[in-house]
């Protein structure tokens, strides 16, 4: 009877809050929700509306109509509506929150029977319904604007609720982090700067830290991207615009603008961050308002963060400028003490603190020792650790010199793959294998234990696939030397000359006879350009003849090209079905339509087998 009485008061408690901080915040809901609407679907009404005027000298298929409504939805989302949320998601959470910051609220709100968790509750209930309802408001328009339109639904309505899903997911995450902060921290302008502080710090640490270590040990690679869900991972403020950053150019009809992954963290990590927010709620002293910080670990986790990204940022700066390990560590004492010292100033409010703060620089060195004494050993023998020829089912080798392949695109202009030489011939990969070790060889005679090596030459990448399932990546920094005649020779050597290599580099060797829509000849010179649509047998032959050339080296070789030299535009059929083949293999099985881009090849007018063939065809007449 008492657990239900309870239970039903902590309800009570939970809505009274609840109504009582909506009712507070119902101006910035109204305001957020008027703003948004001049931003996304006013505007968006305009650009349809100029675009239906344009009609009289355009011909607008519904394929162009989704596309003007798919990309002005994706710009005026990134550029106005995220950055115009998370602004909101600020004011609201220093509105709702900010009393913890105040000895006299604070003192009259724990003075209330209300209790701890239904009070922190009903506040986020409130500011998400703050947030939320706006938000869904105005995205109801957009569908309904562009249902007004000969804009294709259907094809992009995943796309468009997409955007909505982050944009919610993103500003609860924002929303949990504030309160978290709001609850840790003594003051207002502590928990601000807190906010600014991880959101910032975060995804810089995470870039140099990749940055340094790929300096320091060859062949490290982290495959760290501009989409990597790490990146952001602690940074709702920054990863609010991934999608936009990643894919907002080539924003297609049916595509999720962000992976399953990402949805799945953020909603992990904002149910954590609401998790600690309720617990740490409940032990916070209300004595702690006006103070520095009620609980000190996120103080000194922000604190470590801003003083390694810039005591690493400006050590890499000056030591890419002058190629010395010296300055780099010269900049990394200077950037790091100066870095902690204004940190734990503004925290503090002066000097009072800063004294015990050292411990917390010593902490950060100690761990810098203890990483680049890692890193500089060769991490336990990574920098040696190469996989037995027996033990690799393939071996792919990513050499811009040498690689011509060209992107698969899917339906929605996403890269399926890239064509890149992949070997899986036994021979060739001994010889792999054995150029491999000679790298690490040369890496170590050098210099070892290894100082810090700007990412300087060609990026050179190995990506060994074993039997096992695993997958081992190296990427080196090469200089390439000159032939004479201007012409990079590839340290491959004898590997690059391979059959095997040749004819999985290129996206030549992939396609069929049928999938070629025209061809484009032009002189070397750009003087005369001709387009072709050759027949099924013409185009056999003229595959045939340029796999040949190219097999010789014939083809795309600018040393055996003379003065009298053209080139083959080849242009592919737009969308393509791929047919079981080559190329269906090498997309594993790929069934839906596909994008190739054109490919250009330089052949001698005098010699090889393309030549020849457009002599015989009377192409160059």
């Amino acid at each position: 009877m008492t657990s239900k009485t309870s239970s039903t008061r902590r309800r009570k408690e939970f809505w009274e809050t609840y109504l009582w901080s909506l009712k507070k915040n119902r101006g910035m809901m109204a305001l957020l929700a008027l703003l948004m609407f001049i931003a996304l679907p006013m505007i968006l009404m305009i650009l349809m509306a100029n675009t239906q005027n344009r009609i009289t000298t355009e011909v607008y298929t519904p394929e162009m109509w989704t596309q003007t409504y798919l990309s002005s939805v994706t710009g005026l989302t990134a550029l106005i509506v995220t950055p115009m949320s998370l602004i909101f998601v600020l004011v609201i959470s220093v509105s709702l929150f900010g009393y913890m910051h105040q000895k006299r609220s604070v003192d009259l709100f724990h003075a209330l029977p209300v209790g701890r968790t239904p009070m922190i509750l009903g506040r986020l209930l409130a500011s998400l319904t703050a947030l939320y309802a706006p938000i869904l408001l105005n995205f109801a328009i957009v569908f309904i604007v562009g249902a007004a339109y000969p804009v294709q639904l259907q094809l992009c309505w995943v796309t468009v609720f997409s955007y909505l899903l982050w944009l919610m997911l993103i500003c609860a995450a924002a929303l949990c982090l504030s309160s978290f902060m709001a609850v840790c921290t003594g003051t207002t302008t502590d928990m601000i700067l807190s906010l600014l502080g991880i959101n910032a710090a975060y995804p810089l640490l995470i870039f140099l830290g990749d940055r340094f270590a790929s300096s320091l040990l060859p062949g490290l690679n982290t495959g760290l991207t501009a989409n990597s869900l790490i990146l952001t991972a602690v940074s709702p403020y920054m990863a609010a615009f991934m999608p936009y950053i990643v894919s907002g150019s080539q924003a297609r009809s049916g595509a999720l603008v962000v992976d399953t992954g990402f949805y799945v963290w953020w909603i992990l990590f904002t149910l954590v961050l609401l998790a600690g927010t309720v617990l740490l709620y409940q032990k916070r002293r209300s004595e702690c308002a006006e103070s520095s910080f009620a609980f000190s670990l996120p103080k000194n986790v922000i604190r470590f963060m801003i003083t390694a990204v810039t005591g690493l940022g400006l050590g890499l700066l000056l030591q890419s400028g002058t190629e010395s390990s010296g300055n780099f560590f010269i900049g990394l004492i200077a950037g790091s003490l100066a870095a902690h010292i204004v940190t734990e100033t503004i925290y503090s409010r002066g000097f009072k603190q800063l004294k015990r703060s050292f411990v917390g620089y010593g902490v950060f060195m100690a761990v810098f020792v203890v990483t680049y004494a890692f890193l500089a050993t060769g991490a336990l023998g990574y920098d040696i650790r190469v996989p037995l020829a027996e033990d690799v089912t393939s071996v792919t080798i990513e050499d811009p010199y040498t690689n011509n392949g060209g992107q698969i695109l899917d339906a929605n202009h996403r890269v399926l793959t890239s064509v890149t030489p992949t070997l899986t011939e036994k021979a060739n990969i001994e010889k792999v294998t054995e150029f491999h070790k000679k790298i690490t060889q040369d890496k170590r005679e050098h210099s070892y234990p290894y100082c810090l090596n700007s990412m300087n030459g060609t990026s050179f990448t190995l990506t060994y696939h074993l039997k096992n399932g695993g997958i081992v990546n190296r990427t080196y920094y090469l200089e390439y030397k000159n032939d004479g005649q201007g012409n990079p020779i590839s340290p491959l050597g004898e590997i690059a000359d391979t059959r095997e290599y040749k004819e999985t580099q290129d996206l030549l060797f992939y396609v069929e006879p049928e999938y070629i829509k025209s061809v484009d000849l032009d002189t070397r010179g750009g003087e005369d350009s001709t387009t072709f649509a050759p027949d099924l047998n013409t185009k056999k032959e003229l595959l045939d003849a340029m796999r040949q050339d190219y097999l010789d080296g014939k083809l795309n070789d600018g040393k055996n090209l003379d003065v009298d030299s053209s080139y083959l535009v080849i242009e592919y059929k737009s969308p393509l079905q791929v047919k079981d083949g080559k190329l269906k293999t090498l997309l594993n099985g790929y069934e839906g339509n596909l994008y190739l881009y054109s490919n250009s090849y330089n052949f001698s007018n005098k010699s090889g087998k393309t030549g020849q063939l457009v002599e015989k065809l009377g192409w160059n007449k």
